[in-house]
């Protein structure tokens, strides 16, 4: 296998160096070809991923190599290892006397804790896939003090959950984070350019059905802030092999149940699954059985799925490592591909921008949102708000114009995660002041035509005795003297008082019982 110029490159600052080195590179560029002629120059190699399901992508790649590895995992682990290399390669390539060890990270613990660690102890290299799971706080904390041996990195985000760099001088493992030369600033952009990464287009998923949410933007233009999952499918993907990211598996279980009502074959994928139907779904996806996978946590990292045109993302993604992760899942390159990247609320686009953007990944992450884009009123196409005009619908988009108070001049809505919440709250508050205003209309019709029925609470003794006596009578003559409508508003109004004897001594007097209605008039007139 011949590496790219920039995997060579990296390859070449690798063997010069004697660090622990974090390399960042894109998904899709190829990360794994690198680990390969690593384990294929220093001999004895660790290779450790980060679940037991990528052993098998992992084998297949030494496979291609031409490597002889061993597999420290389950007999069906290998198994299906060695099947999926016969298949695709020819030979499997697995040798359990090799000095390259294929491993992941569970396994590892499993043998910490048993105390019989079986890999390499005469390894020279560890080499880690998905390494920004190489956290303190989490399973990987003990793994290089366990293995004691020089420990390289690989990721296309190494940052940790709360977008600081993994490395010393923000706490974290790795001693630098390292790219390829040339690629330090714009490494997605040039990736793309040069067909190492496929293109892509970035849409704010506009709902074309009368059954949608809707928010004012800017000038009170109206737009689309949400879709259904199949109502982008149906209307962005055109039948393209497509991956929907929902945030649980219910979520995921009724997305997929609606995909399949609208006649799209779909699956869904989640860890929760066991590791045969995990590579059914799989191998259905990639085979072009199924049309949709829709995924709750595992195909955020790692998993090579090639056919991928579409991601949807269907729901809010806080974490700009996960934003990227995800966004890498559909831009693999193939011949004459173009991506698609849906966000059915726009919010995930909004606060960490497009994923090509520029990062510098010595900094933290996912600090400042993205300002520079708007999206078309049309299609939804995110672009930069600079442009004047949509570049792929052309509808004019002028920036002098913002804040104008018309739908036939303004600036189309600027997006942000912020805006969407505060009109999606302005429109809450509206709901309800409606559902109040509705209720209150009820309640006044229903007054003018029904005595309602009220009651007091009075003290104990012969005040409270009295008082309780003054109620039923006033509330019996009021009924007979009053229409219904203005007997209810005078116990709106006085009804949380009336069991205080204070009340009644406006009117009533001592000889109360001897006039009885007399008194009762007297006492409500007093009240007017």
């Amino acid at each position: 296998m011949i590496l790219r110029s920039y995997q060579n490159s990296i390859l070449t600052q690798i063997i010069a160096s004697n660090k622990n080195d974090l390399v960042q590179l894109d998904t899709g560029a190829g990360k794994t070809p690198i680990i390969a002629k690593l384990a294929e120059h220093y001999q004895n190699a660790i290779i450790v991923c980060h679940r037991n399901i990528l052993i098998k992508q992992a084998s297949e790649k030494l496979a291609m190599c031409g490597l002889n590895h061993r597999i420290i995992a389950s007999s069906a682990t290998k198994r299906i290892s060695a099947n999926n290399n016969i298949a695709k390669v020819g030979q499997h390539f697995i040798n359990p006397r090799s000095t390259i060890e294929l491993v992941s990270i569970d396994t590892i613990n499993s043998q910490l804790k048993s105390g019989k660690l079986l890999i390499n102890e005469s390894a020279k290299i560890m080499l880690v896939d998905e390494a920004h799971h190489l956290a303190d706080d989490n399973k990987w904390a003990s793994l290089a003090e366990a293995i004691g041996v020089r420990c390289v990195g690989f990721t296309a985000t190494p940052i940790r959950g709360d977008g600081f760099p993994m490395v010393k001088q923000y706490g974290g493992f790795f001693d630098r984070i390292l790219q390829a030369d040339g690629y330090e600033n714009n490494a997605t952009e040039r990736l793309i350019s040069e067909g190492y990464l496929a293109e892509y287009s970035a849409y704010l998923a506009k709902y074309s059905g009368e059954d949608h949410e809707y928010v004012y933007g800017k000038g009170n233009l109206l737009m689309s802030v949400a879709s259904t999952v199949v109502n982008a499918f149906q209307r962005y993907a055109h039948n393209k092999q497509t991956i929907c990211i929902e945030p649980r598996i219910t979520n995921a279980v009724d997305s997929a149940e609606d995909f399949k009502k609208a006649g799209i074959s779909a699956e869904v994928i989640h860890s929760g699954l066991p590791q045969y139907e995990i590579e059914r779904v799989l191998q259905a996806f990639e085979s072009k059985k199924i049309k949709v996978l829709v995924a709750v946590d595992m195909i955020n990292e790692g998993f090579d799925v090639p056919d991928a045109d579409v991601l949807i993302l269907s729901r809010i993604v806080a974490s700009f490592g996960l934003y990227r992760q995800l966004c890498g899942r559909v831009l693999r390159p193939r011949k004459g591909k173009h991506a698609l990247i849906l966000d059915l609320n726009g919010q995930s686009i909004a606060k960490h921008g497009l994923p090509s953007d520029a990062v510098d990944w010595t900094k933290r992450q996912g600090q400042v949102k993205r300002k520079n884009l708007t999206a078309c009123n049309e299609c939804g196409l995110f672009f930069k708000a600079t442009l004047t005009a949509c570049p792929s619908c052309g509808t004019g988009h002028d920036i002098k114009l913002r804040g104008e108070n018309t739908c036939s001049t303004i600036e189309k809505h600027l997006l942000t995660a912020s805006m969407i919440l505060r009109e999606r709250k302005k429109i809450k508050e509206a709901e309800v002041r409606l559902l109040r205003k509705k209720e209150t209309e009820k309640e006044q019709r229903e007054m003018a035509r029904t005595y309602f029925e009220y009651s007091a609470t009075f003290q104990s003794g012969i005040l409270g005795r009295r008082c309780k006596h003054f109620y039923d009578t006033l509330q019996a003559y009021l009924k007979k003297s009053l229409s219904a409508e203005d007997f209810n508003l005078f116990y709106k109004k006085y009804n949380n008082r009336m069991g205080n004897v204070d009340f009644y001594t406006k009117a009533i007097t001592a000889s109360f019982d001897s006039n009885r209605e007399q008194q009762c008039k007297k006492l409500y007139e007093a009240y007017q």
